[in-house]
C-alpha cells in the first residue's frame, strides 16, 4: 500500500474464512546451551515479525485480496486473519509465543491431510502390528473451526506434555561441613493412555 510499510509474507493459507498469515523459519536444530537460547530468540523473533504483518494486513484488507487474488486466492469479505510460525525444527513445536502457535512441516501437512495415524510396534523388526485413526475434521466447516485450537495445541504432542515433571537429582557434597545442592531437572514420561493394543489389534489370528 502507498502509505503502508512493504512486507515480505512467506506464506499465506487459506482455511474457509480464516487466512493464516505465516512467518516460515529455517533454522539448525540446536546441541547446546548457547544454540537453544539463539533457537529461541530466532522464534520469538518469527512471533514478533509475523504479528506485524497481521497488523498490517487488518489496515489495508481489501489491497491484500486484490494481492493475492493475483496468485489465484479468492477470500470472502468476512475472513479473519491468524498469525502462524512453522519452523524447520522439533524444538519449541507445539509451545506458542505470545500468542502465536509454532508448527512444524509435519504437523501442518497432518491437518491438510485431516487425519492422524498411531501405529504400534514390536521388536526388532518395527512392523506394525496395530493402527488407530483419529479424524481432525469431516468437511470445510469443521477443517475452519478446528484449525486454530490444532495449530495452537497439537494433539501428537500432547502425551509429551502431559508426561513432563520435575526432578529433583542430589549432588552428593564431600563431607559433612559443604552444604548439599541439589540440582533439579525435566524430565518427560509420555502418557500414552490406552494401549494402541487394547484399542485395534489387527494381527492375524
Amino acid at each position: 500500500p502507498v502509505q503502508g510499510v512493504a512486507e515480505e509474507i512467506d506464506l499465506v493459507l487459506s482455511i474457509g474464512t480464516r487466512v493464516f498469515i505465516v512467518e516460515v523459519k529455517c533454522i539448525l536444530e540446536p546441541t547446546d546451551a548457547n544454540a537453544i537460547a539463539m533457537h529461541h530468540r530466532t522464534v520469538v523473533g518469527a512471533a514478533d515479525q509475523v504479528q506485524r504483518k497481521v497488523a498490517e494486513i487488518q489496515e489495508y484488507r481489501e489491497i491484500f485480496v486484490t494481492d493475492v487474488l493475483r496468485h489465484g486466492m479468492v477470500l470472502p469479505e468476512n475472513f479473519t486473519i491468524e498469525p502462524l510460525v512453522l519452523i524447520s525444527t522439533c524444538t519449541h513445536v507445539g509451545v506458542p509465543v505470545n500468542g502465536v502457535p509454532v508448527i512444524d512441516e509435519l504437523i501442518l501437512n497432518r491437518y491438510l491431510m485431516g487425519e492422524l495415524e498411531e501405529l504400534a510396534v514390536r521388536g526388532g523388526e518395527l512392523v506394525a502390528h496395530a493402527r488407530r485413526t483419529t479424524i481432525l475434521y469431516a468437511d470445510g466447516l469443521e477443517a475452519e473451526a478446528h484449525a486454530v485450537a490444532y495449530f495452537s495445541s497439537p494433539p501428537q504432542l500432547k502425551r509429551y506434555f502431559d508426561g513432563v515433571s520435575g526432578r529433583v537429582v542430589p549432588i552428593y557434597s564431600v563431607d559433612d561441613a559443604v552444604w548439599k545442592p541439589l540440582m533439579i531437572t525435566l524430565e518427560c514420561k509420555p502418557q500414552a493412555g490406552a494401549r494402541l493394543e487394547e484399542v485395534i489389534d489387527e494381527r492375524p489370528a
